[in-house]
């Protein structure tokens, strides 16, 4: 079994953490800006492209979690916590943070019911995987359309 966090920072980007074999990725904000077709300080468009990956990242939440039948994991729910995102809403310093105990099995089909956040959990799903210990996190970026593979 494995822990994912998903943590987003409207400073820094978005940080994506598996364990069990620890997995990294991160879209930087320079890439969630390109995604929203935004400007620095562009504040609006920023939270609206975080909402996005804070809703696509509870639904990935709930798709790979073991007891799927939680209502919290709803698309009515993760459209509610990308919307509270994406209006500014926070319950930390981070605009958002997501912990979850995932069965790391089919990540391939699931990712593709999750964009935009499809190309960082594809990062985290290899098995050969960059070794963080190198000090090198892959970067990745946001996209709503995902290419057949």
């Amino acid at each position: 079994m494995a822990r994912m966090y998903v943590i987003g920072d409207s400073e820094a980007g978005v940080l994506f953490v598996k364990t069990a074999p620890l997995r990294l990725a991160i879209v930087p904000m320079e890439k969630v800006l390109e995604y929203a077709n935004a400007k620095p300080g562009d504040y609006a468009a920023i939270k609206t492209a975080l909402g996005k990956v804070a809703g696509a990242a509870r639904k990935m939440m709930f798709l790979a979690d073991e007891n799927p039948d939680d209502p919290a994991g709803s698309d009515e729910v993760a459209d509610a916590v990308g919307y509270f995102v994406k209006t500014g809403g926070s319950v930390s310093e981070a605009e958002f943070c997501f912990i979850a105990e995932v069965a790391d099995v089919d990540w391939k089909s699931r990712r593709f019911r999750c964009p935009p956040i499809d190309q960082p959990l594809q990062v985290i799903s290899k098995d050969d995987g960059v070794d963080p210990a190198n000090g090198q996190i892959p970067e990745t970026e946001l996209r709503d359309v995902i290419p057949p593979s």
